[in-house]
């Protein structure tokens, strides 16, 4: 749920954030970025479905500080949002 920086992943291994992108680029074909990205909405989900947590809470929880925009990248990338989803895999 925190912040995570290339700056930071570069230093723990050691290379530079040119190397570090081109790298895992090649390796996940895209940005790392994307993959946290990818990461928090599946915990979100995971959350919607398992947990009583708000939208709200389960944004700052997954590392989002804005709850709005949250949503609104859920439902870019699910094409529901998050209370249609938690609906839907609680049938």
């Amino acid at each position: 749920n925190q912040e995570i920086t290339s700056k930071e992943i570069c230093e723990h291994f050691s290379c530079s954030r040119s190397y570090m992108s081109t790298e895992f680029n090649k390796y996940f074909g895209k940005t790392i970025r994307e993959y946290i990205t990818e990461l928090r909405i599946a915990y979100a989900k995971s959350l919607l479905t398992y947990s009583s947590l708000s939208v709200t809470e389960i944004a700052y929880c997954i590392g989002f500080s804005d709850a709005n925009y949250f949503s609104s990248l859920f439902k870019k990338l699910n094409k529901i949002t998050p209370l249609q989803y938690r609906k839907a895999s609680r049938k």
